[in-house]
């Protein structure tokens, strides 16, 4: 017990000597380095439209090899890859005979193995159906 109020009473010794300081107590007339807060510009945002055809898809990854394509995992299955510069999707997996897929269900994941572009391994997270 006297150890608890030690503490407490260094604890309130210790704050008593902190002075107090508030934005409040800034005069921008005194001090020539006060920044002031200045909100940005609003910026005009324009969404445009890379690929079409997919159904459903959930996740947007690339193999670290190197290749910069892009795959696109679609919950019923089937894994596109899309090379750099192309806004055409062609198959890279298509295991929608053992997906079971809906709600939160089906094909949910794609991982490339650190050594893919020596290995060609990569893992994949799905529902079976």
């Amino acid at each position: 017990m006297c150890k608890r109020i030690r503490v407490l009473c260094c604890l309130a010794a210790v704050l008593l000597a902190c002075p107090v300081w508030s934005p409040a107590d800034a005069d921008p007339s005194q001090d020539g380095n006060l920044v002031q807060y200045q909100p940005a510009a609003p910026t005009a945002i324009q969404l445009e439209p890379v690929f079409s055809g997919l159904s459903s898809p959930i996740y947007v990854t690339n193999a670290h090899d190197g290749t910069n394509r892009l795959f696109v995992v679609q919950q019923g299955g089937v894994i596109k890859v899309a090379q750099p510069g192309s806004s055409t999707l062609t198959t890279f997996l298509d295991i929608t005979s053992r997906v079971l897929s809906g709600g939160e269900r089906g094909l949910l994941g794609l991982a490339f193995h650190p050594l893919y572009s020596v290995n060609g391994r990569f893992f994949v997270y799905y529902t079976r159906g």
